[in-house]
C-alpha cells in the first residue's frame, strides 16, 4: 500500500510527520484447527520525506498514523524508528524515513 502522508506521535503529541509513503506487511503461515492461517507477522512504513518538531532517536518507540490518498480512512500503528531522522526542527526533509512495527494496524475513518 502506498499513501502521501503520514504523522508520528510520541503520547499522545503529534512530533513529527513524513510524506511518500510505502507500507509492506510480514505475513506469517500457520495452522488452526487443521485449516491454513495467514497473520500478519510484522509491518514496515518508509517515506520518501520527513519533518519532526523535536529531536528523535533511532529505535524510539512510537505511534503513526497512515492517511489514505483519497477518503476519510486512515490507519493507526505502533512501532519504532529505524533509521535518523533529521535534526532540522520544522524543516521538510527529503531523506529517508523507515518504522518497523508488530501488531496491528487498525483502520479508522474520520468522524467515526
Amino acid at each position: 500500500m502506498n499513501g502521501k502522508l503520514g504523522a508520528l506521535f510520541i503520547g499522545r503529541k503529534q512530533v513529527g510527520g513524513f510524506l511518500d509513503w510505502t507500507l509492506r506487511l510480514n505475513m506469517a503461515d500457520g495452522v488452526d484447527d487443521g485449516d491454513m492461517t495467514h497473520n500478519l507477522h510484522s509491518w514496515r512504513v518508509t517515506a520518501w520525506a520527513h519533518w519532526v518538531s523535536r529531536i528523535i532517536d533511532v529505535g524510539s518507540d512510537i505511534r503513526i498514523m497512515l492517511c489514505a490518498d483519497a477518503g476519510p480512512a486512515y490507519w493507526l500503528g505502533k512501532g519504532k524508528l529505524t533509521t535518523r531522522p533529521t535534526n532540522s526542527i520544522g524543516t521538510l526533509t527529503h531523506v529517508q524515513i523507515e518504522i518497523i512495527g508488530s501488531g496491528e494496524l487498525i483502520a479508522k475513518v474520520i468522524n467515526e
